[in-house]
């Protein structure tokens, strides 16, 4: 399998990483791979900004070309307006922060700022890994927000202690 040719005196700005492509264009992502196979895609490599870590990134213009069923009205570039919605859900549905960066494919300084923006207008501060999460909803109940997991503690204190 042709494997992605390192980035050569290229301006990959505005270039779409395999997620963003096969959203947009409403393909699953071995589908892509399996136009890179044939030679339809030419991706390249690029080093994430502030991280060593490699992502493929796919020619805008080189996806327009290609014929697909359903096409998905996805914005090459979220706003940054749809962007922070997109990391205050993430974080009010428990994700870390490195779980927003890989989900948005943002720096870690820039979710590290929306973090902190989140926190200021009345974010949760829990973050609970799923298989803890799992097992905290094994034995109270499931809950979105760290209001309701303290609601389902105050209502087994108060039987508990009504026990007694």
């Amino acid at each position: 399998m042709p494997h992605p040719k390192p980035v050569a005196k290229v301006n990959t700005d505005g270039w779409l990483t395999r997620i963003q492509a096969s959203d947009m264009m409403g393909v699953a992502i071995d589908t892509l791979r399996a136009y890179e196979r044939k030679g339809v895609l030419h991706p390249r490599r690029m080093i994430c900004e502030g991280s060593a870590r490699e992502i493929i990134v796919y020619n805008p213009e080189e996806l327009a070309r290609i014929p697909h069923k359903r096409r998905v009205d996805v914005p090459a570039t979220p706003s940054p307006g749809e962007c922070t919605a997109r990391a205050f859900d993430l974080f009010d549905r428990g994700k870390s922060v490195r779980e927003v960066v890989m989900e948005l494919r943002e720096t870690v300084s820039r979710v590290e700022e929306l973090h902190e923006q989140w926190r200021d207008l009345g974010g949760n501060e829990i973050v609970i890994a799923n298989g803890t999460r799992a097992r905290i909803e094994a034995c109270l109940g499931p809950f979105t927000t760290a209001d309701e997991l303290a609601q389902h503690i105050e209502e087994i204190s108060a039987i508990a202690a009504s026990g007694r």
